[in-house]
């Protein structure tokens, strides 16, 4: 991004991408949820008219059969200045583990978490857990069900029956 000219400061919000499901194949396993992605805000950043700043939009990730869950990728601006955490994937065994929720990133002003994934159970994948909101952090999942409640985009539901995939965070 070039810095227009005459502005000399800016707000930078940014928002990390869900993390993707579990995806099991078998009978016996199933997948975890993926935990939703971070919000970070940074106010007042200085920047110089002209100049060039690098920034990175968090892209989305979605489950595959037979692995556990990538994390979604965080968004940064200007490399460290802005990071906005993704959420970590769901695993995969006799009981997937849920993703935990994006945290721990960098900026100094508003920092909201995402909700973790929910674990799988019995043949049912966990559901997926809520991206964090600009005002709130996200809502974890709770069984097949996605986490759902606030400004930040909802969890996707688990999979349900044998060897089911987690649930994907549909928002970053």
């Amino acid at each position: 991004w070039t810095v227009p000219a005459g502005v000399t400061s800016v707000d930078v919000e940014a928002w990390g991408a869900g993390g993707a499901g579990g995806g099991s194949n078998n009978t016996g396993s199933n997948g975890g949820g993926g935990g939703g992605g971070e919000y970070r805000k940074q106010s007042g950043i200085s920047v110089t008219p002209g100049n060039n700043i690098a920034y990175s939009v968090g892209a989305a990730v979605a489950g595959a059969t037979g692995a556990a869950g990538s994390a979604g990728a965080d968004t940064t601006f200007n490399s460290t200045t802005v990071v906005a955490k993704g959420g970590s994937g769901g695993t995969i065994a006799a009981t997937g583990l849920g993703g935990a929720g994006g945290t721990g990133a960098t900026g100094s002003a508003a920092n909201y978490n995402g909700g973790a994934g929910a674990n799988g159970s019995g043949a049912n994948g966990g559901g997926g857990g809520e991206g964090a909101s600009d005002s709130a952090a996200g809502n974890a999942a709770s069984g097949t069900s996605g986490g759902t409640g606030t400004a930040g985009g909802d969890g996707g539901a688990g999979g349900v029956g044998a060897g089911s995939q987690g649930g994907n965070c549909t928002s970053g």
